[in-house]
C-alpha cells in the first residue's frame, strides 16, 4: 500500500485514527499534504471573486496566501491583549457571509490562546450568522497550561452546530518532512456548502501516510 496510488481521502488508517482522536465520523476526516493544501482546498470550495474573508490582525501569512488566489475581499478585526478580538465580528452590510479564520489555541503570529469566554462569544455569534469557520490548529498538541481548553470545534461539536472546519498537523508532533495534516468538516458544514471535486488531488501519496499511522497509535498507548 505504500508504494501503490492513495485514495483521494487519505489512507484510510489514518482517517480512523484521527477521527477515534477527535471523536468523529472517520467519513468527516480528510488526510492533506500539509495543512496550506488543506487551506487552499477551502479556498477552491467557498471563495469567488469578492467573498469576504474574516480575519484577526495580525493573521497566518499562508491562510492569507492561499486565499488570495481566488480573489476574495479580507477584513480584519484587531486581536486584543489577551488574544481575543476587541471588537465583534460582524457580517458585513452587502455581499455574500464572510468566511471566518479564527486563531486557534496557540495563534500564530501572536502566541496568545483565546480565554473560554470569548471562544465561547465567538461561538455564539458564528451560529447567529450560519457562518462557516476555518480553525487551524496546528500547535494543539504543544501547549503545556495546566488545563486543556477546548477548540472552537470542539464547542461547535457540543452545541450541534457543523460549521467549524478543523485543520491540524502531524508536523509540529511527529516531523515537518513527512508533510500529513487533516481537516476534519460534515459532508456539508452549510446548506449552500458546494461538495469538493476530486479533481484537486488525483492520487495523493501514500508512503509517508502509511509510516505516520503506526506512530500515532504508538503515541496514544503511551502514558
Amino acid at each position: 500500500m505504500a508504494l501503490q496510488y492513495g485514495p483521494t481521502e487519505g489512507y484510510g488508517p489514518l482517517r480512523a485514527w484521527v477521527a477515534e482522536w477527535l471523536g468523529v465520523k472517520p467519513e468527516e476526516v480528510l488526510i492533506t499534504t500539509g495543512s496550506q493544501q488543506a487551506l487552499d482546498l477551502l479556498g477552491k470550495v467557498f471563495l469567488d471573486e469578492g467573498s469576504p474573508v474574516l480575519l484577526e490582525a495580525p493573521s497566518y501569512m499562508g491562510a492569507i496566501q492561499a486565499f488570495r488566489a481566488y480573489g476574495p475581499r479580507f477584513l480584519t478585526v484587531p486581536a486584543g491583549r489577551r488574544g481575543r478580538t476587541s471588537r465583534p465580528w460582524k457580517q458585513p452590510s452587502s455581499g455574500s457571509a464572510p468566511l471566518p479564520l479564527p486563531h486557534p489555541l496557540l495563534p500564530k503570529p501572536l502566541g496568545r490562546p483565546h480565554a473560554p469566554k470569548a471562544r465561547k462569544r465567538l461561538l455564539e455569534m458564528v451560529m447567529a450568522q450560519g457562518l462557516v469557520v476555518v480553525e487551524d490548529d496546528a500547535y494543539r498538541e504543544l501547549y503545556f497550561g495546566e488545563s486543556r481548553l477546548p477548540s472552537l470545534f470542539e464547542l461547535a461539536r457540543e452545541a450541534g452546530y457543523p460549521g467549524v472546519i478543523y485543520l491540524s498537523s502531524f508536523s509540529k508532533i511527529l516531523s515537518p518532512g513527512l508533510r500529513v495534516a487533516f481537516a476534519v468538516a460534515t459532508p456539508r458544514p452549510s446548506p449552500s456548502s458546494p461538495r469538493p471535486s476530486r479533481g484537486w488531488t488525483c492520487t495523493p501519496p501514500s508512503s509517508t501516510r502509511c509510516w505516520c499511522t503506526p506512530w500515532c497509535r504508538k503515541a496514544s498507548r503511551t502514558p
